[in-house]
């Protein structure tokens, strides 16, 4: 008990001289009493003591330690600091054994090494450095066999007989020496290090608080909805508080919604949790067909609890739903528009709640498992780690509220039509045409009298329905509805008004905008009445301005409905504006794939539909296509009656054709799918051509316009398979398959025509993976399944395309990165070859063919809404030759750039809208080279040029583009290399047997670059003067040779065969003088000019003109070398 006592007083002491060093701020070494052994040994001449010791931290410094053991000893030296919140952080220690030279005193040297984080400044190699406090160098010593019992390691400085400290000095961070590492820096490196080494470090920006929906989302009421997934977060306390939560979750969710209708079935998803195996976590809520709200949760013992809440929510109202979920408690809170009272639902389960929100993805609405409610979802906010009152108001108000009065609103039109309905049929004046004789003559003397029953319709709604009650009162409308009695009756009133809205635009002509803005009133009672296609088209005439001011806000409220009624153009709508961020609704490629995985599920359906005449294959023919515009082609074309005659002469491929272009409607024909059978059936059955066969027996087996026939069918594929067919041998798999329950053959079948290319066995075989069901191998095998419907889609299988992208959106497998955007892609790929989208194209080519182009418009911009491209460039197109009654062109240009397979058509025009200046926007020459650049590398020769053009007027060109072109870095500083590279791909584009401008441009470039080259060289430079001194020489002589024949005409008595007599003859009556001076003038000018411009001009002119003939050939070959 005494030598405890003492040793607790030598270390309160030695704490206590610690603190007063630390408060005289002096530097402080100090060695405790020796201790007694508790044996009672005496240890009187052991001690330890630093010799040489720093007064700071120094790295590398020589510390010397004397010491003196009495008996084999263990001594140590160490340093210990405080480093933020932790203390006693070891950051230096050796130790060492001492068994000679007992008795005696010993120096021994260490080189003490500190951390350079503790020792230096901040610098490239050392990015941080540590504030420390409290720095420590202490030394100890101790007898060998002490404390066995605590291990290899006991013992230590607080348990040594004696021991040593001292505190040193920390220096700060900034006041530190700089540490020569010995290695020299990039200049990279360096400059990237002092630009950014003062950069303060901060924590990333997270919230708990998470926007999953910020647009409001239409839903079906099928199994489509809007996937979202939750990211660990970033930041570590977030993190750890969120782990925590595991089975103590603090969750907030407040969600807006609006019902149409209550649950058609059991259960319909509201909001809820899927884990990586696809079964139902935490949270799980659902509405009743009651209209109740059904929460679930996954207990921490592994078993599933749910509750009802009795809400029975009210159609045709925005609610408010928040839950509160603190552990295991979980409140309701319902708040409705059209009340004030607020009310609270609590529930509280007995075990723990089992939460990982980072664990698979959550859905709002519908997915693969259940479908969604009937309505539209407003703005939702979820709280990861809080309990507390959400901030969430109704957004964007005015477009939601207004989407609730248009709904009432076609509530009331129902009320209306079903009255009229009742009336006629309890009336019991009706013709054999259905047609109320009194009614009618009592509404058009404006309801006057009346002998049928009397109908409650107020002057205000008659005042609303004036253009309906006008078309009711035709009676050819009438009579055109069959049965008006039955439970359809109202649908096919609205499709009557639909189609007779469209009849009168089309009589109309191009009217300017009152014809289209007179058809706003019908479609919005025809969309009212169930014919969803009416509610996109008064979106489209809203958001466009066909008509009418441009009104985005109601353009938005018809294409929710639209989207909501399941229409697929609407769908489409809105899917392609969430992925482009465009007329003000948000990009979000959550909500775009839930639009387009609806539409994309459509399609595959469709597809087993398409002797529908409604439905045609999406031909791609841009109205600027003289060519593609003559290929159209109607039963009375020649081409058509070409066919038919090589067909009935028995030529297979036109019987194969005529059948193909009948079955699907395609170039202009009308679907006749009796017809394209019997062709189809000629060429198999009479021609034996394996592709016939198969076709023919897929029409056996569905029965599509031909009875069913599964013998014959079987007979016809299995020959067709054996011919090497690879859709027959994948028939043959689907047949084994659908009507055998044969999987080992099935499958066999699906190998065999998989490894030759089938997309539809690579199909196939995912889908037996994805079931578990694939022969010989246990369970599912998603990964698998993923690679095969991924491989399909790349061929382009509409199926394969809608699962791979549903693996895309939900990112639950393993090693598969979610890429929501990617998932769009491959949908907008399907949904753009969807029937019915064909069929709006069809009839715009149609309308526009026999000139009716606002009908063509209609359709054209319809289709354009939706994001398919080529109809955005024929309704530019219509805008355009329909002139100032519309200004779409600008805006269907634009949009055409912005697809991912943009035709290269409208960069052309929206470059020569910068470019001029035209459509009120300003000059940019920037953007029109721009366009011009993604013009040429889309494809056009016309693009190339003008960005030639452009360069040649000066302008630059970004390096981007350029190499986008093909064109290397290298080349960047010759601007005539890069002109010349630029007309030779321009010329790649045209056609070849055209002499373009591009070649003209190209040829007039080479042969300047040949000319330069060529009076650069000395000796074809001198070869040049010389063809120029020739032709200057030819020149000459040719010009002496005219004065000579002009001279000799001049004096017609002078007779040059006779010599100078006839000249001295003239001279006659003069004096001698004269006479002598005209001899010597009459010898030079009569008789030296024949002499020099007879003989001596012509052989002068003919050595001219051949050097000149001859370096000219010699040029022309030497360009012609250059140019080559």
């Amino acid at each position: 008990m005494k030598v405890a006592g003492n040793l607790r007083f030598a270390t309160s002491v030695a704490f206590a001289v610690v603190i007063v060093s630390l408060a005289q701020g002096r530097n402080t070494s100090h060695t405790t009493p020796i201790a007694k052994h508790p044996t009672g040994e005496a240890t009187e001449g052991d001690f330890i003591r630093f010799d040489h010791a720093p007064d700071a931290v120094t790295d590398r410094y020589n510390l010397s330690v004397q010491y003196l053991c009495s008996r084999p000893c263990t001594l140590g030296v160490e340093v210990v600091a405080s480093v933020g919140r932790r203390s006693g952080v070891m950051v230096f220690r050796r130790r060492w054994k001492q068994r000679e030279g007992l008795g005696t005193l010993t120096t021994r040297p260490l080189l003490l090494r500190f951390p350079d984080a503790l020792a230096y400044r901040r610098d490239f190699f050392i990015r941080r450095s540590v504030d420390a406090y409290d720095v420590m160098l202490r030394a100890w010593l101790d007898h060998l066999g002490r404390h066995d019992e605590a291990g290899p390691r006991g013992g230590g400085y607080h348990q040594a007989l004696t021991r040593v400290f001292k505190v040193l000095q920390s220096m700060p961070p900034a006041l530190r020496p700089l540490k020569q590492h010995g290695a020299c820096l990039s200049w990279g490196a360096e400059l990237t290090w002092q630009v950014t080494r003062d950069r303060a470090r901060q924590c990333p920006l997270e919230s708990d608080t998470m926007e999953l929906l910020k647009f409001p989302l239409a839903s079906t009421g099928e199994k489509f909805g809007v996937i979202c997934r939750l990211n660990p977060f970033l930041n570590r306390e977030l993190e750890r508080a969120r782990l925590r939560a595991a089975t103590d979750p603090r969750v907030t969710l407040s969600l807006w919604i609006y019902l149409l209708n209550w649950c058609g079935s059991k259960q319909c998803g509201i909001f809820h949790h899927m884990d990586p195996d696809n079964t139902f976590s935490t949270p799980v809520i659902t509405l009743t067909d009651t209209g109740d709200v059904v929460f679930q949760v996954r207990l921490a013992s592994g078993g599933d609890r749910a509750f009802r809440c009795h809400t029975a929510l009210t159609l045709r109202t925005w609610h408010r739903l928040q839950f509160f979920m603190e552990g295991s408690k979980v409140t309701l809170q319902v708040e409705s528009l059209m009340e004030e009272d607020v009310k609270t639902h609590t529930y509280e389960f007995h075990d723990d709640v089992h939460y990982n929100d980072t664990a698979g993805y959550f859905v709002i609405g519908g997915d693969k498992f259940m479908p969604g409610i009937e309505g539209y979802f407003g703005p939702i906010k979820y709280h990861r780690l809080r309990v507390e009152e959400v901030i969430n108001h109704l957004s964007p108000e005015k477009t939601l509220q207004q989407l609730d009065k248009t709904h009432r609103m076609c509530e009331e039109t129902k009320e209306f039509i079903t009255a009229f309905l009742q009336a006629l049929k309890e009336s019991e004046d009706i013709t054999k045409n259905n047609v109320c004789r009194s009614l009618l003559w009592d509404w058009r003397k404006r309801f006057g009298r009346q002998t049928c029953s009397a109908l409650p319709w107020s002057s205000r709604v008659q005042r609303l329905y004036r253009p309906l009650l006008e078309l009711l009162g035709e009676q050819n409308f009438i009579s055109g509805i069959i049965d008006f009695r039955d439970s359809n009756a109202t649908l096919r009133f609205g499709r009557r008004v639909f189609f007779q809205a469209l009849q009168r635009l089309a009589s109309r002509g191009s009217r300017g905008p009152e014809s289209v803005s007179s058809l706003i009133p019908l479609l919005q009672v025809s969309s009212c009445l169930g014919h969803p296609r009416s509610f996109f088209l008064l979106a489209v005439i809203h958001l466009v301005g066909l008509g009418l001011p441009a009104d985005t806000l109601q353009g938005h409220v018809y294409s929710l409905a639209g989207a909501q009624a399941d229409d697929r153009l609407a769908l489409m709508h809105l899917g392609y504006k969430h992925t482009q961020g465009i007329d003000g609704i948000p990009c979000d490629y959550d909500l775009a794939y839930s639009y387009y995985a609806n539409v994309g599920r459509q399609t595959c359906a469709d597809r087993w539909r398409a002797q529908s005449i409604k439905q045609y294959t999406t031909e791609h023919i841009l109205l600027q296509d003289e060519e593609a515009l003559r290929s159209q082609m109607d039963e009375d074309h020649d081409v058509f009656h070409f066919l038919q005659f090589q067909a009935e002469r028995g030529d297979l491929e036109s019987q194969k054709t005529l059948a193909r272009l009948l079955f699907w409607g395609q170039h202009g024909l009308s679907k006749d799918v009796g017809t394209a059978v019997r062709w189809y059936a000629k060429s198999a059955l009479e021609m034996n051509d394996a592709r016939s066969m198969y076709d023919y027996s897929i029409l056996l087996f569905k029965g599509q316009g031909v009875k069913k026939n599964t013998t014959l069918g079987l007979q016809l594929m299995e020959k067709a398979a054996s011919m090497g067919l690879l859709e027959a041998v994948n028939g043959m798999g689907w047949y084994y398959s659908t009507f055998m329950a044969d999987t080992e053959t099935a499958v066999k079948y699906f190998e065999q025509a998989a490894k030759n290319g089938s997309r539809d066995s690579v199909y196939n075989l995912g889908m037996y993976h994805l079931s578990g069901s694939y022969p010989g191998l246990p369970g599912k095998n998603e990964t698998a399944a993923f690679q095969h419907f991924l491989k399909a889609a790349a061929s382009g299988h509409f199926d394969a395309t809608v699962e791979a992208a549903w693996f895309l959106a939900t990112g639950k497998l393993e090693g598969v990165t979610r890429d929501p955007e990617s998932a769009v892609r491959l949908l907008k790929n399907v949904c753009e070859q969807n029937g019915h989208l064909g069929y709006v194209v069809r009839t715009g080519l149609r309308a526009y063919l026999r000139g009716s182009w606002e009908e063509a418009l209609l359709s054209y911009t319809a289709a354009a809404e939706a994001g398919l491209g080529v109809a955005q460039n024929n309704a530019a197109h219509v805008c355009e030759e329909l002139g100032h009654f519309y200004n779409c062109e600008w805006r269907y240009h634009n949009y055409s750039t912005f697809n991912y397979f943009p035709h290269y058509s409208g960069f052309l025009k929206m470059g020569d809208y910068y470019y001029h200046g035209l459509r009120n926007q300003p000059q940019n020459i920037s953007l029109a080279i721009n366009m011009y650049g993604r013009a040429g590398v889309a494809g056009s020769a016309q693009g190339i040029f003008n960005l030639a053009v452009l360069i040649q007027e000066g302008h630059g060109v970004p390096e981007k583009i350029l190499e986008q072109l093909n064109i290397s870095k290298q080349d960047h500083l010759d601007i005539s290399r890069v002109l010349e590279k630029l007309y030779q791909r321009c010329r790649a584009y045209e056609d070849e047997e055209d002499l373009s401008p591009c070649s003209l441009a190209l040829f007039r470039l080479q042969l300047g670059r040949a000319w330069e080259t060529f009076t650069h060289d000395p000796p074809q430079c001198l070869l040049a003067y010389v063809i120029a001194t020739a032709c200057i020489a030819a020149l000459l002589t040719h010009a002496m040779q005219n004065i000579s024949r002009r001279g000799v005409q001049v004096h017609p008595g002078v007779d040059t065969s006779h010599g100078v007599g006839g000249a001295v003859g003239e001279g006659a009556g003069m004096s001698p003088v004269n006479r002598d001076e005209v001899n010597r003038n009459g010898w030079q000018g009569v008789t030296i000019w024949p002499l020099i411009g007879g003989e001596g001009l012509r052989l002068v002119g003919d050595w001219a003109f051949t050097v000149m003939g001859v370096g000219l050939c010699g040029m022309h070959i030497i360009l012609l070398l250059h140019l080559l």
